[in-house]
């Protein structure tokens, strides 16, 4: 391709060849400009607009879970004059398009489906409702070329998850084994009884238990070979093991011996009670264990809120929502990353409001048990929400 010429200012008067060479020069770079723009599948006349994310389609089209948003057509809606004559250094206010003007008649409001490019390679969805984004159209490869369009705005950095910590001794001397094996609690050793005790540790988070570490010694009297040794979730309940719970298998109790167990990790809740099971593989034989385990705990950071509810007034509560404080007795806080909307639990359970509080709320929803749950609107608040972990 040829290189695109610069025009420079004449030095002289323009005479008619003059201007003619310079009409020449401006024709071939609109030209290698077009052939450019046609190969990268451009479009210089592409459509660019202001435009407002939100929560579901023009009929009510479910929300995206990946890079792409519903995008509605936008305004700036200044309509005084704060700074200066001509308010042309305000803050600007943008305002989503009515479907018509008061008088009835449409606005030329429109919908695009949008990619955020910044969120396409991991195929995240963190951007809230309400945010204003500049979207640009691109055509495709096919003939005629469609539409596309796309903007980039880089989403607030989601935290990794929190790891914490329990570490306790635990203990048991002869208990028999089952025939076939099968999981059984240990006992918390209390130290100043001498012997354990059937009972666990509070979980203090919400998150998942990802890892077991075991240190163990000789207590003598051991008979049932080799152990296994899980995390359980006792307020849970159910068979052991439970799902993706951690595991640590073939320790010898007669040695002093260590080791960790990995998983994707067992579910658990602030206020559930974690104990230590184990299971042998000899039978019939005795269990005799003392150990110390540390139970590791990943507290969820970010939650994510979907569903088709609003406010009364159009306002929906979707998006991520950020570890933020507590509220209550020990229950942790959320709140979107915009700010606008709180995720919390109140003296009847847990909410979503404008407003952490536990007095009266104008629009909110609530389950009165779970955090990640379906939630069910109250006051001015219409339709359901979903609150799961990110």
């Amino acid at each position: 391709m040829s290189k695109i010429k610069e025009l420079k200012r004449p030095s002289k008067t323009l005479d008619g060849d003059n201007l003619n060479r310079m009409i020449r020069q401006h024709n071939a770079m609109s030209d290698n400009l077009a052939r450019l723009v046609g190969a990268q599948g451009l479009d210089e006349t592409a459509h660019k607009f202001l435009g407002v994310i939100h929560h579901a389609g023009p009929d009510a089209d479910s929300d995206y879970t990946d890079e792409r948003y519903w995008v509605k057509s936008a305004y700036i809606s200044n309509s005084s004059a704060a700074d200066g004559a001509q308010g042309i250094g305000d803050q600007i206010t943008t305002t989503a398009f009515p479907a018509t003007h008061s008088d009835g008649k449409s606005t030329g409001a429109f919908w695009v489906t949008a990619s955020n490019l910044a969120e396409r390679g991991a195929g995240t969805h963190y951007l809230p409702p309400g945010t204003r984004v500049w979207v640009i159209e691109h055509g495709d490869n096919q003939t005629p070329r469609r539409p596309h369009y796309v903007f980039s705005l880089e989403p607030v950095t989601i935290p990794v998850p929190v790891s914490h910590e329990i570490c306790r001794p635990w203990f048991l001397y002869n208990a028999a084994t089952a025939n076939p094996p099968v999981f059984r609690q240990v006992d918390l050793y209390l130290g100043h009884t001498g012997t354990g005790t059937p009972v666990g540790v509070q979980c203090p988070w919400y998150g998942k238990a990802t890892r077991i570490i075991m240190n163990t010694t000789d207590p003598g009297s051991h008979t049932g070979g080799v152990v296994d040794y899980i995390i359980y979730d006792a307020t849970t309940g159910g068979a052991a093991p439970q799902t993706d719970a951690p595991q640590k298998d073939n320790l010898n109790p007669s040695t002093d011996q260590y080791g960790s167990g990995l998983s994707d990790g067992l579910t658990v809740s602030a206020f559930d009670m974690l104990e230590l099971w184990c299971r042998a593989t000899i039978n019939p034989g005795n269990i005799s264990v003392e150990v110390l385990a540390t139970f590791v705990i990943e507290e969820t950071a970010a939650y994510r809120v979907t569903g088709a509810a609003t406010d009364g007034n159009g306002v929906s509560p979707n998006g991520i929502y950020l570890l933020n404080g507590k509220w209550g007795t020990s229950y942790m806080s959320c709140k979107r990353t915009d700010g606008a909307f709180w995720l919390f639990n109140t003296v009847t359970g847990w909410t979503v409001s404008y407003v952490r509080t536990d007095g009266a709320m104008a629009a909110y929803w609530s389950n009165a048990a779970t955090l990640e749950a379906t939630y069910t609107p109250s006051g001015t608040a219409t339709g359901n929400l979903t609150v799961a972990a990110v």
